[in-house]
């Protein structure tokens, strides 16, 4: 008994060693796939976040810019991303990162390492530090084979894709939408409460957005927070204590704010959850944003 014991113990050891053996080598395919796309040499803003960055900013209407922003990006995720963003574009000169009030909400704790974490988390699995990524594969202990199974999916289709690993532009589908109140209540609850309570704060986006700053000043980076358009229905309805710590955050840690939450009004700039801009919105919050920064192409002013 004691021998099958040890050969199953080792069998098992062997394995998880093999395992771990794999996903370094894939991470570090990963990275030198990355580090040989690096961005052009123009491009001097880089735009990071989740979807409302990732829908609000048309970086085909602006110069030497470029959203990378991914949709429920935590900004855990952010970080890591903009490390290796840093060291292979020495062109970059500011970040501009979407933050929000439902970005201090520790709903957005789920995409990391909860229920959400197969789908959002393995997207960034490879470009994460070996002890970040032991801590993943720990929290997703209870169907880990299929969690490797897509972390090596999406990591073979970045290294083996003639694509670059890092998504390109802007993605905004929403070419004939309009805010709608019932949508607006839905996402609220959504973003804000759990079984009818609020949900807590985020501690980890809060201790990111830290380590994000750090990491722009320690790099000479100007770093600028944007808090993209909401219709004014769903702004309404931010519960209270989340509008209040968002404030509080910004003025403690002292980083450039960009506010455009009440740049846009009318219902046909937004999808149905009023929480992101339409096309149309899109456009407006670009153009917008350009001719402030002085970086809209010729072809628009």
């Amino acid at each position: 008994m004691n021998a099958f014991i040890r050969k199953t113990l080792l069998f098992i050891g062997i394995f998880v060693l093999g395992l771990l053996a794999c996903i370094e080598i894939m991470s570090y395919l990963y990275y030198k796939r990355v580090a040989s796309q690096p961005l052009e040499f123009s491009i001097q803003t880089v735009f990071l976040g989740d979807s409302h960055i990732q829908l609000a900013i048309n970086d085909t209407l602006l110069t030497q810019s470029k959203n990378l922003a991914q949709s429920s990006e935590p900004l855990y995720f952010s970080y890591y991303r903009l490390k290796t963003i840093i060291t292979n574009n020495p062109s970059v000169k500011t970040v501009c990162l979407g933050f929000s009030y439902h970005s201090i909400s520790s709903y957005y704790d789920e995409f990391i390492d909860g229920k959400y974490s197969n789908a959002v988390s393995t997207r960034y699995f490879l470009e994460l530090p070996f002890m970040e990524q032991m801590k993943l594969l720990y929290a997703n202990r209870s169907d880990i084979f299929s969690y490797i199974k897509v972390v090596f999916k999406v990591g073979a289709l970045a290294i083996l894709s003639d694509e670059k690993p890092l998504p390109e532009g802007f993605l905004n589908n929403f070419s004939d939408t309009k805010a709608d109140e019932m949508f607006m209540e839905r996402r609220i609850k959504n973003q804000y409460y759990t079984e009818g309570h609020l949900y807590d704060f985020s501690s980890r986006n809060m201790a990111y957005l830290q380590h994000i700053k750090t990491l722009c000043r320690q790099s000479n980076l100007r770093l600028v927070l944007m808090n993209t358009p909401l219709h004014p229905t769903y702004k309404n309805i931010v519960p209270q204590k989340f509008l209040e710590q968002y404030k509080q955050l910004i003025t403690s840690l002292r980083i450039e704010e960009l506010d455009l939450s009440q740049l846009l009004s009318d219902d046909s700039l937004f999808i149905p959850d009023g929480d992101h801009v339409s096309q149309t919105g899109a456009q407006r919050t670009t153009e917008y944003l350009g001719a402030q920064w002085g970086i809209l192409k010729p072809a628009m002013r």
